[in-house]
C-alpha cells in the first residue's frame, strides 16, 4: 500500500481523489484520445502498401500503355520498409504515453498539494477553535479575578483584546479552509459542498528511486527511437520494390488474355543522398543519448535534493509532536494556577501564544513531508496505485 491513514477514515480519501480526478479531468481524457490516435497511426503505418486497380483506354491504339488497359498491382515489401515504419509509429505511441503519464502526474501531484493544503487549513481551523475556547475560558476567569478585586481593570482589557483576537483568527482560518475545499474541489471535479477529507492522512513512498518512468525521459526514448527508425528508414530507401501485376489485353484484342508480371524497380544513383540521411540519422539519435543521459543525471539529484528535505521535515514533525503535548500541560496548568491565583495572566498568555505557534508550525511540519513525498512521485515519475 502507498498510505497509512492515521485516525477515522470519512468520505474521501487521497487515492479516492485521484480517482476522481482522472475520471473527471478534461486534460487526461485529452491525452488518452492523442494515445489512441498515436496507436492507430502506427496500425497504419505498419499496414500492408495498398493494392492499386487501374483502368484506362486510348483514344488511339498506337498511343498509351494500351497494355494497362486494366490492370491490378500489389506491392511486395521484401525488404523490411513496413516493419521500418512501423518502428516510427511505435516511437509516436511511446511519446504520446510520455505525455499522458505527464499529464497524469501533473494531476496527481495537484491532487496531493491542494489534498494536503485543504486538511492542514482543517487543522489550523481546529486549533484556532481550541485556541478561542482557551481566550474566552481565560477572559471569563478574569472577569471573576476582576470583580473578586484580585486583579485590575485592566487584565480584563488585556484578556479581552486576546480573545478578540483569537475570534478574528478563526474567522480568517476558516475562510482560509473555505477556500482551499474550493480549490480542491475544482482540481478533483466535484462540488466543494460535498467533500469530505480524512481527518490526518500520510503520504509514504515505499518504491525503488527509479526514473525510467519519468515523462521527460520517455519523451527523449522516444526521440531515440524515431531516430533509429528513420536511419532504418533510410538505409532500405534504395533497397529494391517489387511489385506483382495482373494485366488484361487491350480492349480492342480479342480474344481477352489474362496474365501476370512482377515488377522489380531500385535506385542506383542517388547522389548522396541517402548516406547523408543515415549520418544525419546517427547524428540525432547520438544527441538524444546525450540528453537522455544529462535528464538522468539532473533527475539524480532532484530526488537526493527532495530526500534531504524529507528527513528534515520528518524530524521536524516528531520535535513539534513532542513540544505540542508539553506545551498544552503547560497551558492548562498555567490557566488553573491563574484560575487559583497562583498564577498571572502573563503566564497563561504566553503560553497559549506558544501553543498556538507550536501546532501551526507542526500543522506546516506535517504538510512539507506529504508534500516532500508527492515530489518523490512526481520526480521518479511514480503514479499512485488506485482502485478503479
Amino acid at each position: 500500500m502507498c498510505f497509512a491513514v492515521i485516525g477515522q477514515a470519512q468520505t474521501l480519501t487521497l487515492p479516492s481523489a485521484v480517482t476522481r480526478a482522472e475520471l473527471n479531468r478534461p486534460a487526461i481524457r485529452s491525452a488518452q484520445a492523442n494515445l489512441e490516435r498515436a496507436v492507430l497511426s502506427a496500425r497504419a503505418m505498419g499496414s500492408f502498401p495498398a493494392t492499386q486497380l487501374g483502368v484506362g483506354h486510348s483514344t488511339r491504339a498506337d498511343l498509351g500503355a494500351t497494355d494497362m488497359d486494366l490492370f491490378i498491382s500489389q506491392p511486395l515489401d521484401l525488404f523490411g520498409r513496413r516493419n521500418a515504419d512501423r518502428q516510427l509509429g511505435e516511437a509516436g505511441i511511446l511519446a504520446a504515453e510520455a505525455n499522458l503519464r505527464e499529464i497524469q502526474l501533473r494531476v496527481q501531484s495537484e491532487v496531493i498539494r491542494h489534498y494536503f493544503e485543504t486538511v492542514a487549513a482543517q487543522h489550523l481551523v481546529e486549533s484556532a477553535q481550541g485556541l478561542a475556547e482557551v481566550s474566552e475560558s481565560l477572559l471569563g476567569a478574569t472577569r471573576r479575578r476582576f470583580e473578586e478585586g484580585k486583579v485590575p481593570e485592566v487584565q480584563v482589557t488585556r484578556a479581552t483584546i486576546e480573545r478578540d483576537r483569537s475570534v478574528q483568527t478563526l474567522k480568517l482560518r476558516e475562510s482560509q479552509y473555505r477556500s482551499a475545499r474550493s480549490i480542491f474541489a475544482g482540481v478533483v471535479g466535484m462540488e466543494a459542498d460535498s467533500l469530505e477529507l480524512v481527518s490526518d492522512p500520510e503520504l509514504v513512498f515505499e518504491r525503488e528511486m527509479a526514473i525510467d518512468l519519468r515523462p521527460d525521459i520517455l519523451a527523449l526514448e522516444s526521440e531515440l527511437k524515431a531516430a533509429q527508425a528513420e536511419e532504418v528508414i533510410a538505409r532500405r530507401a534504395t533497397l529494391p520494390e517489387l511489385e506483382l501485376i495482373g494485366l488484361r489485353s487491350p480492349w480492342r484484342d480479342e480474344p481477352t488474355h489474362f496474365g501476370a508480371r512482377l515488377q522489380l524497380t531500385w535506385s542506383f544513383n542517388d547522389f548522396g543522398k541517402q548516406r547523408r540521411e543515415v549520418s544525419a540519422a546517427k547524428s540525432q539519435a547520438d544527441a538524444v543519448r546525450a540528453q537522455i543521459e544529462d535528464a538522468r543525471q539532473l533527475a539524480e539529484s532532484e530526488i537526493a535534493a527532495i530526500q534531504i528535505e524529507l528527513l528534515a521535515a520528518r524530524e521536524r514533525v516528531d520535535s513539534y509532536g513532542a513540544l505540542l503535548e508539553a506545551n498544552r500541560v503547560l497551558v492548562q496548568k498555567t490557566q488553573l494556577g491563574f484560575e487559583q491565583g497562583v498564577g498571572t495572566l502573563i503566564d497563561v498568555l504566553e503560553s497559549t501564544r506558544s501553543l498556538r505557534e507550536i501546532e501551526q508550525e507542526l500543522v506546516e511540519a506535517r504538510l512539507a513531508a506529504n508534500l516532500a513525498v508527492a515530489a518523490l512521485y512526481e520526480s521518479t515519475g511514480t503514479l499512485i496505485e488506485v482502485t478503479k
